[in-house]
């Protein structure tokens, strides 16, 4: 067990005096302690964890006794001293009652524990080149528009004009009309043949 930090050795010894089987794997360095009641789930932790309080606890959730039991009215003194004394009292032990160890049935579970939540760090993203992207297709969008809007301001006066131009060419057809009808009257009255002249005989 060299490769685990001090605290764990103490609580695999106690596991493995409370019934559970404790087994260290060598590929990822990791414990894996199976409770000696079926009904409990196995733990898994790390043979050097960051938190070792958290490990006491997820164990305790599975039957683990801790702080130990008491023999012949001492504590084990081989428990180290960081772990003992936070964040579990001495007294009273919620799994000792008058110096005898409450079966798992009967065990009230610990209350549960006020937990603080650290933020986690927040990655810094260099969004330059995505915003000078976007801007570059905002400055080509605004021109775009810029060119439709005079386009169709060209567009608009083109049509004025060609109204202009129907309402002109509608009055040249009606003068070519009435000119018309003046000179067809005019050669009609040309071709009339001249009234007879009746002389008497």
């Amino acid at each position: 067990m060299s490769t685990s930090d001090p605290e764990v050795r103490v609580i695999v010894s106690e596991l493995r005096k409370q019934g559970w089987e404790v087994d260290l794997s060598g590929r990822d360095n990791k414990w894996k302690a199976r409770p000696p009641d079926p009904n409990h789930e196995m733990v898994v932790f790390s043979s050097r964890p960051a938190n070792v309080v958290q490990v006491i606890r997820y164990l305790r959730q599975s039957g683990f006794v801790w702080p130990p039991p008491k023999e012949n009215g001492h504590a084990f003194s081989s428990v180290p001293p960081r772990i003992s004394s936070t964040p579990f009292p001495p007294t009273p032990n919620p799994d000792v009652q008058n110096g005898s160890i409450v079966p798992v049935t009967e065990r009230t579970p610990p209350p549960p524990e006020r937990c603080e939540i650290i933020p986690s760090a927040v990655a810094v993203v260099d969004d330059t080149p995505m915003l000078d992207r976007l801007f570059q297709d905002l400055k080509e969008a605004k021109e775009y528009a810029r060119m439709a809007v005079e386009h169709l301001a060209e567009c608009e006066a083109r049509r004025d004009a060609a109204e202009r131009n129907v309402i002109a060419a509608e009055a040249e057809r009606h003068r070519a009309l009435d000119e018309y009808r003046l000179k067809k009257a005019a050669l009609d009255r040309a071709l009339d043949p001249l009234p007879h002249t009746n002389y008497a005989q």
